[in-house]
């Protein structure tokens, strides 16, 4: 059986992600899913057999169980969200009043400290409706940092695709300083973060791939590179699937992009990846593309991997 995979020079979570895609993708290809058939001892088949009428109401009871705990939880992400980034807008707000004040202060640069005060002038109402708004709806340390991150895990759990991005971006902070993990946040992280990057790709999310794209470096603090061992070839491999799906000015920044920091020499080395690598790492990107993601939106920017509503 003929099987396509991406191949990951390092060895780790990021490899489990990139070996759940290729199983995936090798049973659909043959058109079947290849599921272990059990059998049930002799000794149970009666009292099976018995319980049939009781069966389905239960599973139709535990499902709908799962389905409305499942709701609950992707209502208290989506309020938590909320009430984080709206916190976070509030912040930014007042340390732009503070510099235009100190600018304001120095008595240098009047122009720049009126233009200043007038967008902060401008932007007051805004501002007394949001912190009004949040104090109805964003209770005690519901906008924490701490708080977000827990329901967001949560709801990543249960299977909801936002709080799987933002929790494999894992970029959680207060006032700018980073959230601190504990040990057991850090074992869970790399237990379900390739999991849900696996589900990603599956699904044709685009997040993940500017993610993967990235290695997890540029996102201040994130876990991402815990996973991801800035394996040079699978970023390759998720920016030349970015560039497939890209179109317009940011399908040629990837380009330039691409071409700068895998296929150009040092000055005193090769490029980082081999001709062959290039090649193979070309072909994995347009299989994954036709797979999963040529039926989604062009991008004509770089997808944000956890958005504020």
């Amino acid at each position: 059986m003929k099987r396509n995979h991406l191949v990951i020079l390092s060895v780790g979570p990021l490899a489990v992600a990139t070996a759940a895609w290729a199983i995936w993708h090798s049973a659909d290809s043959n058109g079947r899913d290849h599921k272990p058939v059990a059998t049930m001892p002799t000794a149970e088949v009666e009292s099976a057999a018995g319980d049939a009428p009781e069966a389905p109401r239960a599973r139709l009871e535990s499902s709908l169980g799962q389905a409305a705990s499942g709701k609950q939880l992707t209502a208290q992400f989506e309020q938590s969200r909320r009430c984080y980034f709206s916190h976070g807008q509030a912040n930014a707000r007042k340390s732009v009043a503070k510099a235009c004040q100190e600018i304001a202060k120095g008595g240098q640069a009047k122009a720049q400290a009126d233009s200043c005060m007038a967008n902060i002038a401008a932007d007051e109402d805004e501002a007394a409706r949001s912190n009004q708004q949040d104090a109805a709806d964003c209770p005690g340390d519901v906008a924490s940092a701490k708080h977000f991150y827990e329901m967001t895990k949560a709801a990543a759990s249960s299977g909801n695709a936002d709080a799987q991005a933002c929790y494999v971006q894992s970029v959680f902070q207060n006032n700018g300083v980073a959230l601190t993990y504990s040990q057991q946040d850090i074992a869970d992280y790399r237990r379900d973060a390739p999991r849900y990057i696996s589900d990603g790709l599956a699904r044709g999310d685009w997040r993940i791939v500017s993610m993967l794209a990235r290695g997890g470096h540029g996102d201040n603090d994130g876990l991402l590179p815990l996973v991801t061992k800035n394996d040079v070839y699978a970023q390759y491999v998720m920016n030349r699937l970015l560039q497939q799906g890209a179109e317009g000015p940011y399908a040629l920044e990837l380009e330039r992009s691409i071409r700068m920091s895998y296929l150009s020499p040092g000055i005193t080395t090769p490029p980082p990846l081999t001709q062959q690598q290039v090649a193979d790492g070309t072909r994995e990107a347009q299989g994954l593309y036709r797979k999963s993601f040529d039926k989604q939106p062009k991008l004509q920017a770089a997808p944000i991997a956890c958005r504020g509503i």
